[in-house]
């Protein structure tokens, strides 16, 4: 009797590892398998209304093969001119993910062009070289000032802008929502020249005596101004 039970034992350990070995490598995938493959989140779609646009050239990536060749030619430009913080999205498009690039909000000057750098990273105004009466002024009273949010579409979707007005600290969220780079899954996604390169403009306007900075729409300065200002057309283009 024992020794059929060690039978049965060794019959029904023999089928246990049958089993084992024929089971598909996947179903046996360890945790780190899925290490690197992250959700990115989706922007805003369609987008917000902005305060200006503008379409880049199609022959500006007319090398690109994947989306990390436009990302890289997107990022260079921008780490060339101080941008050097920014996040990702993606958003719909009709056959691949298109994806989305939001640098960080700057003060800018009144003709577009970027603050100098001990300031123009400040959310918050900061005024140089101010007297007194200005410094008593400026802790009673907010002082006037602009602000702006690039954002990179890429995208084979046409799309128009909604009517949501986008608030100040919105925007300044979405340098903290979205991910810090673009995602293995994404980059290599093929692009081609049914895809366009839309820059939407987000630009606030801060008001003496008010607390909220407001969107300008539209701004006083067309996309492709907003675009050769802040030296990124020139940088992209070349």
């Amino acid at each position: 009797m024992k020794t059929y039970a060690r039978f049965l034992a060794s019959i029904a350990f023999i089928c246990l590892l049958i089993t084992l070995v024929s089971c598909p490598s996947n179903s046996l995938s360890s945790p780190i398998d899925d290490v690197g493959s992250i959700d990115v989140p989706k922007f805003p779609w369609p987008p917000p209304n902005a305060s200006a646009k503008k379409d880049l050239p199609n022959e500006v990536f007319s090398n690109a093969i994947y989306f990390k060749d436009v990302d890289s030619i997107i990022s260079t430009a921008l780490e060339n001119n101080g941008y050097v913080d920014r996040s990702y999205f993606t958003v719909p498009s009709e056959e691949n993910l298109g994806f989305v690039i939001v640098t960080q909000m700057e003060q800018i000057n009144t003709d577009a062009t970027s603050k100098p750098e001990k300031s123009r990273w400040n959310t918050t105004l900061e005024v140089e070289d101010i007297s007194l009466s200005d410094y008593l002024k400026a802790i009673f009273f907010s002082e006037k000032g602009y602000y702006r949010v690039i954002v990179f579409v890429v995208t084979d979707l046409p799309f128009q802008q909604t009517g949501e007005i986008v608030e100040r600290e919105t925007a300044l969220s979405w340098l903290q929502i979205g991910t810090n780079k673009l995602p293995d899954s994404v980059c290599y996604t093929p692009y081609n020249d049914a895809y366009t390169v839309t820059a939407l403009i987000y630009e606030y306007e801060l008001k003496e005596n008010e607390d909220a900075a407001a969107l300008q729409k539209p701004s006083k300065h067309t996309g492709k101004t907003h675009l050769l200002k802040s030296k990124l057309w020139d940088e992209i283009a070349k």
